[in-house]
């Protein structure tokens, strides 16, 4: 099987296709830039994930997507940047960028400025 070269492609992945926005916007803001889209679908879901799992998962689709030789890769998915991106940031060899949810809008709007744990600080 021939391989496509990317030219230091910015991954983006997830467990489903909701990141496929975040893609986008990479490739409308950077025209010439090569995006390597991965849904990772045989992870899904993220969010019902033990933690060591999630870092299980995640490390082996890094690892794959690392073989493409990219700049950057987007965990572009709320459950893994909030949970382990720390540790894969520590483990990766390659720059990586996570998603977080819009913590203090939600703790502006909150009545009573409590939030999940996951969530904080805000």
């Amino acid at each position: 099987m021939n391989r496509i070269i990317l030219e230091r492609p910015i991954a983006v992945f997830d467990a489903g296709i909701g990141s496929y926005a975040i893609a986008r916007k990479i490739a409308d803001r950077f025209p010439g830039q090569d995006v390597l889209y991965f849904a990772d679908r045989a992870n899904f879901p993220y969010g019902g994930k033990s933690r060591a799992e999630l870092l299980a998962a995640l490390r082996s689709t890094i690892e794959r997507l690392e073989s493409y030789g990219p700049a950057a890769i987007v965990i572009a998915s709320n459950a893994p940047s909030v949970m382990v991106l720390h540790d894969l940031r520590a483990w990766s060899r390659t720059t990586l960028v996570g998603v977080f949810p819009p913590v203090r809008r939600a703790f502006d709007a909150s009545m009573t400025k409590r939030l999940p744990f996951w969530a904080w600080p805000p």
